[in-house]
């Protein structure tokens, strides 16, 4: 069993406790992204092929396990959907249309948020699942897109209001 050492707690991480502990916030993040459940298992597969490749690498005073797991979660499937694009592996997301009894109850989101979600672009997915699925931070957010926290706040709240608007509930 491979373990790390994480220097700010007294006990330390296998790579099956991680597994258990972030595999749903990994696969929310990549389902909210790909809108897909297929294309979201292969992505949380690639997270987690990643994470147990670089689990010696995990250094605790660069960040905590979450902050570490979030990254390579928001960089894997930045990549996935790179490749998958350039493969054209999936429908891009105009061409997705939602037919009569094809909705399956297990996915992360309810109905009312699947249809706003399929309405906004893959940049907009992308921001509010950093937020949202991976429980990050103004100031994470803005490390990882090169943004000050203010302006993530500002873009957050924009968005929100767009999805508001989606919902047939403007302000």
């Amino acid at each position: 069993m491979i373990r790390v050492i994480n220097t700010t707690r007294e006990s330390d991480l296998s790579f099956t406790e991680i597994y258990r502990e972030y595999y749903r916030r990994v696969y929310n993040y990549a389902f909210s992204r790909l809108l897909h459940r297929e294309e979201a298992e292969d992505a949380t597969a690639e997270v987690f092929l990643v994470l147990l490749q670089n689990l010696r690498s995990y250094d605790s005073k660069r960040g905590s396990v979450a902050t570490w797991i979030n990254r390579i979660t928001h960089n894997a499937v930045e990549n996935y959907c790179r490749k998958a694009y350039r493969h054209r592996e999936f429908p891009a997301p105009e061409l997705i249309r939602e037919k009569e009894g094809e909705w399956e109850p297990e996915q992360p989101v309810n109905r009312r948020a699947y249809r706003i979600l399929r309405q906004l672009s893959e940049e907009e997915r992308a921001f509010l699942a950093l937020r949202y699925e991976l429980d990050m931070t103004n100031v994470e957010i803005g490390e990882l897109m090169g943004l000050n926290p203010a302006a993530v706040s500002q873009r957050y709240h924009r968005l929100l209001e767009k999805c508001r608007t989606l919902d047939g509930n403007p302000k």
